[in-house]
């Protein structure tokens, strides 16, 4: 659901009352990842791809923070809703990056 902030800290108030939980810590390592990318846009696609090819054997959706920072959703005039940016976008520059769902191989 993306509140990582609120994730971060429950999972840290869990390794305060079991410290040596080891899992727990892994689990708060992986939040800040989160929190990262959806604050900088800045995303391990080597990792996230293998991590994908990996997950299609164990049926694992992807593991990656939405990064909507560019855009916004908004009433487009005689055409419903639109995603429109915030501001002028250079090239090369990260527009979105959304969670998938699932995740479909050719074969």
């Amino acid at each position: 659901m993306q509140r990582l902030d609120e994730a971060k800290r429950c999972l840290q108030e869990q390794k305060r009352l079991n410290p040596a939980d080891k899992d727990v810590a892994a689990r708060i390592r992986k939040t800040e990842q989160l929190i990262h990318e959806k604050e900088t846009d800045s995303y391990n696609l080597k990792k996230l791809k293998a991590s994908l090819l990996l997950s299609s054997r164990q049926g694992i959706i992807a593991d990656a923070a939405s990064f909507t920072r560019n855009v916004s959703i908004k009433p487009s005039p005689g055409r419903g809703r639109g995603l429109f940016a915030k501001n002028d976008i250079q090239e090369g520059e990260l527009i979105m990056c959304e969670k998938s769902f699932c995740v479909v191989w050719e074969n």
